[in-house]
């Protein structure tokens, strides 16, 4: 199980509560009884590549889900020029008989990326809170995979991260057609007006960000960027920077470090470093999470939570200083064991009350809830 999207407001067609697995279903949860519905929302599981972390990785409700039933989906499918799979950003719609399926039919092609390998697809898409950019879609993807981000298929010098020419180790941003599925390239988009770069970038340097949010009360966007051997970081675009074009580093910067061996080197001119990161010592692949905006947890307000694939949940504050008060809550969430499995942790989710969820590949959906009162 890859993701969690939650939703419930009033609305026309009202937004479901939906788990992305890997292997190609949206399943819908019945959050009232905690029961996951038989039929799926929607299968493509005839459509996807699996293998490596490749498979259906993430889901967006369009912000006119509640009047146009539009959602995107970013999964891998078969074949690519390396045949390694393409990434496909799709569009589909939800049922006019049936608000808890959606029609396999309806499917239309936003984008599609070809892989060099088969790691490294990103996978996170999203939709941002802030004023006036209601209809553009962030992209996250890989650096194409591998180590490095070197060998066939990446651009050197610098490799795919770095290379403007390369829709890899990006956040991309489009203005997306929910009435065709095609996408036109947001006027402050960086690169906007650029007859050689990719109009589609929006931020650079990322080796493989798996899970990115924006904090539902700010605007601002933290992403998590699993490193190569040394550092997880956690990147952040603040909402003061609509425009974009950050540069986080990768591939000659591993966190705060130069990325240790050949491709290493200085910071790139203007590059930005991560608001938080951490080594394996404490854990092995970061999992980005959210901003707590909901209310059951009032001590958590404001506090980013994340995790890490080891089965690991973190939390920490910020400010404009940066960072502070890491700590990990493994062990507040899940006090005496009770035989839960959190191995494998593969996302984090959030629902319309701003209320946090935990996805495992092992199938289990946890809910993060208030301490038991004694």
């Amino acid at each position: 199980m890859v993701a969690v999207g939650c939703g419930g407001r009033e609305a026309s067609v009202p937004l479901p509560a939906l788990a992305v697995e890997q292997t190609g279903a949206i399943r819908v949860i019945e959050l009232a009884t905690k029961t996951v519905r038989a039929e799926p929302f929607l299968d493509l599981s005839d459509a996807i590549e699996m293998g490596h972390e490749q498979g259906l990785l993430g889901l967006a409700f369009h912000p006119r889900y509640a009047e146009n039933g539009t959602f995107y989906v970013n999964y891998v499918a078969p074949g690519g020029a390396a045949d390694n799979g393409v990434t496909m950003i799709r569009q589909y719609q939800v049922s006019a008989a049936d608000r808890n399926r959606a029609e396999l039919a309806s499917g239309k092609t936003v984008l599609q990326i070809d892989q060099p390998q088969g790691n490294h697809n990103g996978g996170w898409i999203g939709f941002s809170p802030r004023k006036g950019d209601e209809n553009n879609l962030y992209i996250a993807t890989g650096d194409g995979g591998a180590a490095f981000d070197e060998g066939e298929g990446h651009v050197e010098p610098g490799g795919n991260a770095q290379s403007l020419q390369s829709l890899h180790g990006k956040i991309l941003r489009v203005q997306v057609k929910a009435a065709d599925g095609t996408y036109t390239i947001p006027r402050d988009n960086p690169h906007a007006s650029s007859n050689t770069a990719r109009k589609e970038i929006w931020l650079l340097g990322l080796r493989n960000p798996y899970r990115a949010s924006f904090d539902r009360v700010t605007g601002d966007l933290f992403i998590a960027d699993v490193g190569q051997d040394q550092r997880e970081e956690i990147n952040l675009q603040k909402a003061s920077n609509p425009a974009g074009g950050e540069n986080y580093g990768w591939r000659l910067r591993e966190g705060k470090i130069a990325t240790p061996g050949r491709v290493g080197g200085a910071r790139p001119r203007g590059a930005v470093d991560p608001l938080f990161e951490y080594g394996r010592e404490v854990g092995l692949c970061v999992i980005g999470g959210y901003v707590y905006r909901g209310s059951r947890i009032p001590e958590l307000q404001g506090t980013y939570v994340f995790g890490d694939y080891s089965g690991k949940v973190y939390a920490l504050r910020f400010n404009a200083k940066g960072a502070s008060r890491f700590q990990e809550l493994t062990a507040v969430l899940f006090p005496s064991g009770g035989g839960l499995d959190l191995q494998s942790l593969s996302s984090l989710g959030e629902d319309a009350e701003g209320e946090l969820y935990l996805t495992s590949l092992t199938g289990s959906v946890f809910k993060i809830v208030p301490a038991a009162r004694r």
